[in-house]
């Protein structure tokens, strides 16, 4: 049997840490959002991006979607006890 070892490392800075990667929407100006730095920390599995664009007056209300690319590392883990045992040569 091999066992095989991944070493992965994520740093104590970096966890609950959401990076905002773009934010895009057409129809509207210059997106601004809160926090400026791209960086949203999580809070009990919850955190804010807050965005305000202005938009071009129209007439008639119109739908146009908002495109949000966010990027984290992930970090999942299990174990399992085994038991190694020497054998005959």
């Amino acid at each position: 049997m091999w066992v095989v070892f991944t070493l992965f490392i994520i740093e104590y800075t970096n966890i609950d840490i959401v990076n905002i990667e773009r934010i895009d929407m057409s129809g509207g100006s210059l997106i601004k959002c809160v926090p400026e730095d791209g960086f949203v920390r999580m809070i009990n599995n919850k955190g804010k991006i807050v965005c305000t664009f202005l938009v071009t007056e129209r007439d008639t209300a119109f739908t146009t979607p908002l495109e949000i690319d966010l990027k984290y590392d992930y970090l999942d883990s299990i174990s399992k006890k085994v038991e190694i045992i020497k054998t005959p040569r």
